[in-house]
């Protein structure tokens, strides 16, 4: 019998020797895009504390993206370090708070360049605290997850050049500066939420990986202070702009690497480049063009960098529109059998006109090609008809992929998942869709179409309901509507309800 098990979980691997939920595996490595790596200077050395819903994904995707080597220390929530009990699969003893505390102490002697903190400073035990404090006051940065003032206390008044934060801050993630303690700098951040939309959840982490590159105090002799982007992006114009970026130089003039990458929101790279100029001492600044780019949301990281290394790196976020652009797709069939052919509308705004055509194509998830064609495009009408043939797909998600064209320039992409109904035999395969929040499944006709897909079995997580009735009568629909139901708990939450 081969099970299919889908769930959605966080990018990070546990150690099992270190006991469970405490320690994040540093072998683990995270399927991401570097952009400081290798970092001039050598890599930083990082230590994480807090909850270990973030911690715990936070510091393997910044160990991808920036040269670093680091340690974890994971806590429950951001007021206590808890007791960590047995768990399945895990062969370790009970570990006791006081243990957590005295692992966070041995930590701290290490020595470190910075320290992200998502865990209340007031509540760290006094004796952790005091020695976490005096590790700042040596020149340790400090990356605090909270509110600025909760480090007012703790710092004195010194006045110090802050103008590098300017291109770390993103729309999702503006880090404030809080102060300085004697050689250590200390600056507080947004939260991290793991359900953001890719490009919001990209600026958070390149965000944070520039900020503990300035909480470190590393010297790379290049800092990038802002990108000048215009405030409006067309299409049919975006080749021919440019922008600027500012720089502080504190090294003798010379020619410098610059990398630039243009990602959507699906993460693919759609334009990257290369180039070499001259960066001259001193407050400098360069100017970049734009490439001819398909509208869309778009992700711009920008590293520079020498002989040594990457000195300097920061990002931003654009959206590019244009005068004509696919405003949706329809249907013929919600779902199309198992070799049929995919066919509806597309539709266009403004009409179309002279010069606009629209290519189809039909891939599956893994980019494999099934079928395309040309839509006959009438001008002056709205929509164009399209077929696909699904011959012999694979699974049960196709995507059609529609590229608008104007002039033989590519204007735009637009994706429509295309769901292949194919008969499946229950006693030999079982696909199991996780779900966590049962409160966004209250309707019947999603539990059919889930039915429909050729989902099998719906495991429902009850661990964090609060109101567990929902979450039973949520199960009861899904199981009227032909789903299997595997309840699930964790171990606190039956430790909880049933003790």
């Amino acid at each position: 019998m081969l099970f299919l098990f889908v769930s959605a979980t966080h990018a990070y691997s546990l150690d099992e020797a270190s006991l469970p939920f405490t320690r994040v595996d540093t072998t683990f490595h995270a399927e991401a895009l570097p952009i400081a790596i290798p970092l001039k200077g050598g890599p930083l050395r990082i230590l994480f504390i807090g909850r270990r819903e973030s911690v715990g994904r936070l510091s393997v995707e910044i160990a991808a993206r920036l040269e670093c080597r680091f340690e974890s220390l994971m806590t429950p929530d951001r007021n206590n370090f808890g007791t960590v009990s047995p768990r399945d699969g895990f062969q370790a003893e009970v570990l006791t708070e006081q243990a957590i505390i005295t692992r966070l102490i041995d930590l701290m002697d290490k020595g470190w360049d910075a320290v992200w903190l998502d865990f209340e400073i007031s509540a760290i035990p006094e004796i952790a605290r005091k020695k976490l404090l005096r590790l700042i006051s040596n020149g340790t940065g400090l990356a605090y997850r909270g509110e600025k003032d909760d480090l007012k206390s703790y710092t004195t008044k010194e006045k110090v050049d802050v103008k590098p934060l300017d291109a770390v801050s993103s729309r999702t993630a503006a880090p404030k500066f809080a102060g300085k303690r004697d050689n250590g700098l200390m600056i507080s951040m947004p939260s991290l939420h793991v359900n953001n939309n890719f490009q919001s959840l990209e600026e958070y982490l390149l965000c944070a990986a520039n900020a503990l590159l300035f909480v470190s105090g590393r010297q790379t002799g290049l800092v990038m202070t802002r990108i000048r982007l215009p405030k409006k992006f067309e299409q049919e114009t975006i080749a021919i702009m440019n922008f600027r970026v500012d720089m502080i130089h504190s090294e003798e003039a010379k020619p410098m690497n610059v990398h630039c990458r243009y990602r959507n929101d699906k993460g693919r790279i759609i334009f990257e480049s290369e180039e070499t100029y001259n960066i001259n001492n001193g407050k400098t600044f360069i100017w970049m063009n734009f490439p001819q780019i398909p509208t869309g949301k778009y992700l711009l990281d920008i590293s520079v960098s020498d002989t040594e290394g990457t000195a300097s790196f920061a990002g931003t976020s654009l959206t590019v529109s244009a005068v004509h652009t696919i405003t949706r797709t329809k249907l013929m069939y919600t779902y199309t059998r198992e070799g049929g052919v995919v066919a509806g509308t597309v539709r266009i705004s403004p009409a179309f006109e002279d010069g606009i055509r629209i290519k189809a194509e039909l891939y599956d998830t893994y980019g494999r090609f099934y079928d395309n064609n040309e839509l006959e495009i009438v001008p002056k009408r709205v929509s164009a008809f399209f077929s696909l043939l699904a011959k012999g797909a694979c699974g049960k998600l196709l995507f059609a992929r529609f590229y608008l064209f104007k002039n033989n320039v590519h204007v735009q992409t637009y994706e429509t998942p295309i769901i292949i109904q194919k008969p499946y035999d229950p006693r030999k395969f079982s696909f199991v869709v996780y779900c966590n929040h049962t409160a966004n499944y209250q309707d019947l006709k999603r539990y059919e179409s889930f039915h429909k897909a050729g989902v099998t079995s719906l495991a429902v997580d009850f661990s964090d309901v609060t109101e567990p009735e929902i979450a039973f009568k949520s199960a009861m629909d899904a199981g009227e509507q032909g789903l299997s139901v595997i309840p699930v708990f964790n171990h606190s939450r039956i430790q909880k309800d049933f003790s």
